[in-house]
């Protein structure tokens, strides 16, 4: 490949950074400072995979720690439940369920679990807002015997 063919490509890969550069030097900032600014926002990238992956371990410890409890009390799992805070800081069953006033005891009587709840709801909460469509929407937790998931409605 000849150099005259790699101008072109050379030029389109540096072409967006020379126009922060040019943007820049017109407003007064450096060189450094666009590509300080570029670096940044890799960073943020790199703290919201961090953030999805501790909310990752968490939903599935507290899926594992509420599936053993369910399983000790006989609680029935082969219907998912979906699980909300009321906002009395209170975790409910959302909708019907046979076991709905046991379940919702184990949360009132397990700080800790509760606690666990709404660092998931509250991790969950805060990567929505990033990607926040600006309407305002609650958080779930959807329980089943095999799998576990948040959703926003």
């Amino acid at each position: 490949m000849s150099l005259s063919s790699l101008i072109p490509l050379a030029g389109a890969a540096v072409a967006p950074v020379l126009g922060k550069v040019i943007d820049g030097v017109t407003e007064g900032f450096s060189f450094l400072d666009v590509l300080h600014t570029q670096t940044e926002d890799g960073v943020d990238e790199v703290g919201e995979a961090t953030e999805s992956n501790a909310l990752q371990q968490n939903i599935a410890e507290l899926a594992d720690r509420l599936r053993e409890r369910f399983a000790q009390l006989g609680i029935d799992l082969s219907t998912p439940l979906r699980l909300k805070q009321d906002g009395r800081d209170r975790v409910v069953v959302d909708g019907d369920h046979p076991d709905r006033v046991l379940i919702e005891s184990i949360f009132g009587n397990d700080e800790e679990l509760t606690d666990l709840f709404e660092s998931v709801a509250q991790q969950a909460a805060n990567l929505e807002e990033e990607n926040d469509s600006g309407i305002t929407k609650e958080f779930r937790f959807v329980l089943g015997q095999s799998d576990a998931l948040i959703e926003f409605v």
